[in-house]
């Protein structure tokens, strides 16, 4: 795959060979996420001491986040006719 190729996905009208296993990867990772941020809540609440201190797990968390919001709308572009930038 080329260069070309893949901004070629980011066209309106152009998607990925096999969109629904892109979907469904897509749809597990953000299971898996939320099944992660779930439990750690659960565990603080009951006293569970990470050994980190809350400053870095925020920022570990914001960065996570911030790389998933653009994992997420990356995989929305490449795998829909429909969406484009």
């Amino acid at each position: 795959m080329t260069l070309q190729n893949i901004f070629n996905l980011f066209k309106k009208g152009s998607e990925i060979d096999n969109p629904a296993l892109w979907k469904s990867v897509q749809l597990k990772a953000n299971n898996v996420t939320t099944l992660l941020v779930a439990v750690s809540s659960i565990a603080a609440i009951y006293g569970y001491d990470f050994h980190i201190s809350e400053e870095l797990m925020q920022t570990m968390g914001a960065g996570i986040v911030a790389f998933l919001t653009i994992a997420n709308s990356v995989l929305t572009v490449i795998t829909s006719k429909k969406a484009g930038l």
